[in-house]
Order: structure tokens, then C-alpha cells, then sequence
């Protein structure tokens, strides 16, 4: 019961409160226009996504090269082992895989924008 009141109490609150306020307030002054203005200075969203692009190619690729240095270390300490060259093997396939990915997304935005604007023109 003592839950039911509280509750009850709180939504009385909530719906009296703003009648308090208006009912004391009198004639008042318009407020200013919002102006909101635009952080990041883009003024698309291709121009958004070809920013966000661009830092990750600048932090993907030194990752990339570590990761191609990491397999070549992996080739030498391999030792003949077939079983380690294979993990080289596959480190390097991973490596230049996630390079062309990241590397190539830069030409997919450009062929992906290009089909959005001629979709756009009427």
C-alpha cells in the first residue's frame, strides 16, 4: 500500500509541477532561437565517412606493416617446422587480406558515393 501511495505521489508531482510553474510565471519575454552549429565542419555525409576513412587508413597501416613484419619473423623462426610455416603461412595471408580490406575501402567509398549521386540526379 505504502508503494501504491509513493507512486501515486510522484505522479502528481509530475503532472501538477509544470501547472505550478506556468500558474506563477505571467507574461514573459520569448526565448532566443536555438542556433546549433556544426562541430566537425562536414558538411556531407560522404565527406563524414571519407574522414573517418582516412584515420583509420592512418592507424591501420601501421598495424598492417607490424602485422607483415610479425609474419616474416614468424618465417624465420619457423625453422623448416611444418606446422609453424603453416601459421606464418596464414599470418601473412591475414595481413595482406586485412590491408587490401582497409586499402580498398577508399576506392569501395568512391564507386559507393559516385552510385548514390547518380541514383540522386534526377
Amino acid at each position: 500500500m505504502r508503494n501504491f501511495i509513493t507512486k501515486a505521489c510522484y505522479l502528481l508531482l509530475i503532472f501538477l509541477l509544470p501547472v505550478t510553474v506556468e500558474a506563477q510565471g505571467g507574461q514573459t519575454a520569448p526565448a532566443p532561437p536555438i542556433k546549433l552549429s556544426n562541430p566537425l565542419k562536414v558538411d556531407s555525409i560522404e565527406r563524414l565517412l571519407e574522414l573517418i576513412l582516412e584515420i583509420v587508413i592512418i592507424f591501420a597501416t601501421p598495424v598492417i606493416v607490424f602485422m607483415i613484419m610479425y609474419a616474416g619473423f614468424k618465417f624465420v623462426t619457423a625453422q623448416g617446422k611444418p606446422d609453424a610455416l603453416k601459421d606464418a603461412r596464414n599470418a601473412l595471408l591475414y595481413a595482406l587480406i586485412g590491408g587490401v580490406i582497409i586499402l580498398g575501402a577508399k576506392a569501395l567509398l568512391t564507386v559507393l558515393t559516385g552510385t548514390i549521386t547518380t541514383l540522386k540526379a534526377p
